[in-house]
């Protein structure tokens, strides 16, 4: 008689397929429900464990599941750790204790462990323990510090690694197949015939290209192997670049980030880097574009945008993932900010794009636009309607009033000036837009990485700007001052600010529902402005939430967008459908 089939009778290859998408809490209770599955599921548990400092965004779709949450194990602290920051660091520490204990009383699942990442800059308690958790290895595949501080404090030198980041102080064995290169500036690849990944993480070009003339040009290293790559364009020289693109196999790689900066003296620069390339990569599946440096016009950004989408156009056959990231002003602000054509940029985004996406072969192709949101920020006109004039349903009714307050009762402060200035909406959708991104990975790491890592509950506090002094708390409204009134006489609230983590962990939603619309308009389900007149309205075409064209099918599945994950799917009638994931 043959046997019933179900899940525990199906081949462990099978059962192990299954269990590989479970997120965190999901193999936890698997491994409690059978013996069967216990061994299983501590092995996925524990091959890839992220430490971080920073609570996980726990996912709310029902429709649509995502497994980006499923790479790895993660060790946090509170899932709202937004009042308590102290109480949180002990909770990961006591974490990382627990951790320890089970790796030294149950020395098997010490073998089980492939990959370690620590995210975050810790106390000096946890910094000792997380040494003590390392000396328990002595292979690893992977063992990423990212934070610069805590990787220069640790010692990883017992350890024999396959991927490692190479500081002063790191020793690099002949087994590394893959590089990130942080504070080194000497480093003999000669012997390391192996590496399949390169990436400089050094945030000045110049410092770049110094480590590839030490490195790679004067020795006259010929990198054959490489898959994966993250290729930075000199500001100054294109000859730099170009020395470097020959010496790179462009036939094997599969992973490609490239960085352009702006160039003050030749407008077609962005075209002319991107030309340099070698036309048509056999292998590309993977490709990420980055602004090296601020645009400083919108007339500038645009063009920039045409140029990178002739590049993906001609590259586009083989990818199955794409990323594009701006560097936006801190405060939204652009010297011919009134010029800028917001309705342009957004038809670009989210009508062309799409369509020069399904030329992919792909049928699950992937699309991170990490700050589109930052880059739309920048158009005060559209900004004001999104917080005037936007969603009206109630939560948005409640939060959006609530940013409307807090934007009368604070001032930025102006470099430029030296002076405290207020806040416009622009600036205030800039400084949300920079926090949702950093729900996403940073760097050193890639934006080719961001889907093997989780996102992150990062929480602003409504008054930290990076780089610049916080916001100034006022005592009463700002339309309340005089015009030309001195600043000193302008009174700080001399009680706390109600703004903080608390209430910032409710705005998010509220900026999602400006999102959703974007999305409907790449799935052709967005019908518009019922209120607009006939003169305003642009397409007239049905939106039926079907294909736009149906000679090719719609391939987009997950679109990321300023830390909004949405995935997509069909109805049985083929219309489309979309999920977002977390909020």
């Amino acid at each position: 008689m043959a046997t019933k089939l179900n899940f525990i009778t199906l081949p462990d290859s099978i059962k192990t397929k299954i269990i590989s998408y479970l997120p965190q809490q999901s193999l936890i209770n698997l491994s409690q429900t059978n013996y069967e599955f216990y061994q299983p599921c501590l092995k996925k548990l524990y091959s890839k464990i992220l430490i971080s400092e920073v609570a996980l965004l726990i996912s709310s779709s029902k429709r649509e599941i995502d497994f980006q949450s499923s790479n790895k194990t993660v060790i946090y602290g509170f899932l709202k750790s937004a009042k308590d920051e102290k109480l949180n660091l002990k909770m990961i520490n006591a974490r990382i204790l627990v951790l320890i204990q089970a790796l030294r009383i149950n020395v098997e699942l010490i073998g089980y462990v492939k990959e370690i990442y620590i995210m975050g800059a810790f106390n000096e308690e946890i910094r000792k323990n997380l040494q003590e958790l390392i000396n328990l290895f002595s292979t690893l595949n992977v063992c990423h510090i990212l934070n610069k501080e805590v990787r220069l404090d640790l010692d990883l030198s017992h350890l024999q690694l396959k991927s490692v980041i190479v500081d002063k102080k790191t020793e690099v064995l002949q087994t590394v197949e893959e590089l990130i290169v942080g504070e080194n500036e000497t480093l003999s690849l000669s012997y390391l015939i192996h590496i399949n990944s390169l990436i400089i993480a050094k945030e000045d070009p110049i410092d770049y290209y110094n480590w590839y003339e030490e490195n790679v040009i004067k020795p006259k290293h010929f990198l054959k192997h490489l898959c994966k790559f993250r290729l930075v364009f000199h500001p100054t020289s294109l000859q730099k670049s170009n020395d470097l693109i020959s010496r790179i196999n462009w036939l094997t790689i599969k992973e490609l980030e490239i960085i352009v900066p702006y160039s003050e003296t030749d407008e077609n620069f962005v075209l002319d880097c991107l030309d340099s390339i070698p036309p048509h990569l056999p292998n590309l599946k993977k490709l990420s574009i980055i602004q090296g440096t601020t645009f400083p016009t919108h007339a500038s950004n645009e063009s920039f945008d045409l140029n990178i989408f002739n590049f993906i156009l001609s590259n586009i056959s083989n990818l199955s993932y794409l990323s594009i990231k701006h560097n936006t002003p801190q405060f939204g602000n652009f010297s011919d900010g009134m010029e800028g054509n917001y309705h342009r940029r957004y038809e670009i985004y989210m009508v062309l794009l799409p369509k020069i996406i399904m030329n992919s072969t792909s049928p699950n192709f992937i699309l991170n636009l990490p700050n589109l949101f930052q880059t739309f920020a920048c158009y005060e006109q559209s900004m004001n309607t999104i917080l005037w004039n936007g969603c009206k349903c109630k939560y948005c009714n409640i939060h959006l009033e609530k940013l409307d307050n807090f934007l009368f009762h604070h001032k930025y402060y102006s470099k430029k000036s030296g002076k405290f200035k207020d806040i416009n909406v622009s600036h205030l959708m800039s400084f949300i837009g920079y926090e949702l991104n950093q729900r996403q990975l940073q760097y050193p790491q890639t934006q080719l990485d961001q889907l093997s890592f989780p996102l992150f509950n990062k929480l602003w506090d409504f008054h930290t700007i990076p780089h610049s002094k916080d916001l100034k708390c006022l005592s009463k409204q700002t339309i309340d001052y005089g015009e030309y009134e001195d600043e000193d006489t302008i009174e700080e609230a001399s009680k706390h600010c109600e703004f903080n983590k608390s209430i910032y962990q409710f705005i998010p939603l509220s900026i999602s529902h400006y999102i959703n619309n974007l999305v409907q308009e790449v799935l052709n389900l967005n019908r518009g402005n019922a209120e607009a007149r006939i003169d305003e309205v642009l397409d007239l075409d049905l939106k039926d939430g079907g294909d736009l064209n149906f000679s090719s099918k719609f391939n987009l599945k997950k679109i990321i967008m300023n830390g909004f994950v949405y995935n997509f799917g069909n109805e049985i009638n083929g219309t489309h459908f979309y999920e977002n994931v977390y909020n």
